[in-house]
């Protein structure tokens, strides 16, 4: 590779460390300084910026996210036509209306980052996630004693989901160009991971990482299962009770009965799980009164504001999602699963015989985003602008999906 090619390569992998780094600025920012707006605002006018200067990387076909596109649409047409029948109407809207001029922005911006640049240039830039929330945890735990705390807002599960996107997005870059710094990016994301411990994101990261080093050598999988395993019994045995962490029963509980309620009155150090216990017990009972539609959008934390005065809002698909949007509701993010992961399919040759190779890079991506989907089942994610940035990446990615097979990113050398 000559050096003019190799300082233009160096190039368009900074552009989207560049724009993922004021994304995530931007979101800490809003949450620093209470301005809802600020993330939005960047959103728009970085994807402003990636329309007018960069073009596409290969022809965009429309038709083919189309199904995609039209179902995430209805996913929210619905979540937006359910405020109608929540316990407070207007509120709902007023809070539907905060997540849809998040999410719109997210993927526009997604898209047009995901049609622009290559997916291993995009994983690259997802590398200065971890990176950037590593710094505003250690500022945390100096300024407030506690490194997820931003004034009264945890940031726990906001990194609990980019952790379960970036480590196996970044291992597959790593394995598809091995680089120091690619390395450290994904040991980086990997024990933030495991440092915060979410309990849903460390469930999910574990065999998203496994899957990527299976499809990428049967080996490198086996070998991975040997290490972890023994990790696991040398950690073990040095200290249960301080790995189990938040994993422990003392700080874990499944119980959803009426019990939940009990809690309510004891004061914060003595309860167990008791935020997300109350969502799913409030989100359970919304469900059994009205299977077909639920409780109508932002029900839960209206119930939870109205009956228990505590501002706790619905908690993932299932019971969250099902409590406040039913089974049709359901139906609808179903629907827009299927027809998002039927993008995922082979890229056929010129010749339309054989289906092309998929880089690991992308297997890498849709793993990241398949993390970030489970990790919905435990958190809100339908509201979440690295979730419509992630998706439009792979709308972007797929409308222009000549170059994204294995052939496109192998290093060439001079």
């Amino acid at each position: 590779m000559t050096g003019q090619a190799a300082a233009k390569g160096r190039l368009r992998i900074g552009v989207p460390s560049a724009f993922l780094t004021l994304m995530t600025l931007a979101n800490l920012a809003a949450l620093w300084f209470a301005v809802y707006k600020i993330l939005p605002l960047t959103l728009m006018a970085m994807a402003a910026v990636l329309f007018a200067v960069f073009r596409p990387v290969a022809p965009v076909s429309l038709r083919r996210i189309a199904p995609a596109v039209f179902a995430l649409v209805s996913v929210y047409v619905y979540t937006g036509v359910a405020t109608t029948w929540s316990p407070n109407p207007g509120a709902a809207l007023g809070e539907f209306t905060v997540v849809v001029l998040a999410i719109v922005p997210a993927v526009l911006f997604g898209y047009f980052l995901g049609s622009r640049f290559n997916v291993l240039e995009v994983a690259l830039g997802f590398g200065v996630l971890p990176l950037i929330f590593l710094l505003q945890a250690v500022f945390n735990q100096f300024a407030m004693g506690d490194a997820m705390l931003i004034g009264e807002f945890s940031i726990r599960s906001l990194l609990g989901g980019v952790t379960c996107l970036t480590t196996p997005l970044l291992l597959a870059a790593c394995l598809q160009r091995p680089r120091l710094f690619i390395g450290l990016q994904f040991l980086l994301s990997l024990l933030l991971a495991l440092m915060i411990q979410s309990r849903s994101s460390v469930l999910i990261v574990s065999p998203a990482i496994l899957y990527v080093l299976f499809r990428y050598s049967r080996k490198a999988f086996f070998s991975a299962m040997l290490v972890g395993a023994m990790c696991l019994v040398m950690a073990s045995a040095v200290n249960v009770g301080q790995i189990a962490g938040r994993f422990s029963t003392e700080n874990t509980s499944l119980d959803i009965t009426d019990a939940v309620l009990e809690e309510a009155a004891k004061p914060v150090e003595d309860r167990v799980d008791f935020d997300r216990r109350l969502a799913a017990f409030v989100s359970t009972n919304l469900f059994l009164q009205n299977p077909l539609r639920g409780g109508g959008y932002s029900s839960v934390l209206q119930t939870n504001e109205g009956e228990y005065g505590l501002e706790i809002v619905s908690h993932g698909f299932v019971p969250g999602t099902a409590g406040e949007l039913g089974l049709f509701g359901l139906t609808f993010i179903l629907f827009f699963f299927h027809q998002l992961y039927r993008l995922n399919r082979p890229a056929h040759s010129p010749t339309g015989s054989t289906p092309q190779p998929i880089s690991i890079g992308l297997t890498g991506f849709w793993c990241g985003l398949t993390a970030l989907v489970f990790y919905g089942f435990f958190h809100q994610t339908f509201e979440s602008a690295i979730f419509g940035v992630t998706v439009g990446i792979a709308f972007g990615l797929m409308a222009t999906a000549g170059h994204d097979t294995k052939a496109a990113f192998e290093d060439k050398k001079s």
